[in-house]
């Protein structure tokens, strides 16, 4: 009887623990994509900033330096643009974590109100028995 109640114990430990599980494994996945994202971006931010650090190089004279002036406009409407897009992507990565979240969090209820039920149900048909 004590082996059937720790079994069942075992079970019950297993199952609730099953959320957290879930939860913990969404956590990593999302950090993953955080960091991955991060990643690209200082990338994409490094890879424009070069661009423009090398035509403020070649400026020489006035022409070259209209030249490079002139093309500021298109580098920071660029920029804005990706940031825009940068903040776009971040929205999204949030709300998919937070449906992974909520997901974890509703099967959790789910399974304890089963877990307790099962728990019950087996104390009172051993307790027949």
């Amino acid at each position: 009887m004590e082996n059937h109640q720790f079994d069942t114990m075992t079970e019950q430990m297993k199952k609730m623990m099953e959320p957290a599980a879930r939860l913990n494994t969404a956590l990593l996945e999302h950090m993953g994509k955080l960091a991955e994202f991060q990643m690209k971006s200082a990338r994409t931010y490094g890879d424009m900033t070069l661009e423009n650090i090398k035509g403020a190089s070649a400026v020489k004279d006035l022409e070259s330096l209209k030249g490079y002036a002139s093309g500021q406009a298109d580098f920071v409407g660029n920029l804005g643009s990706r940031i825009m897009e940068d903040f776009r992507t971040l929205g999204q990565l949030g709300a998919e974590l937070k449906e992974d979240v909520e997901k974890a969090f509703s099967e959790s209820s789910g399974q304890e109100e089963e877990s307790a039920k099962e728990g019950t149900d087996k104390e009172i048909s051993d307790k027949e028995a």
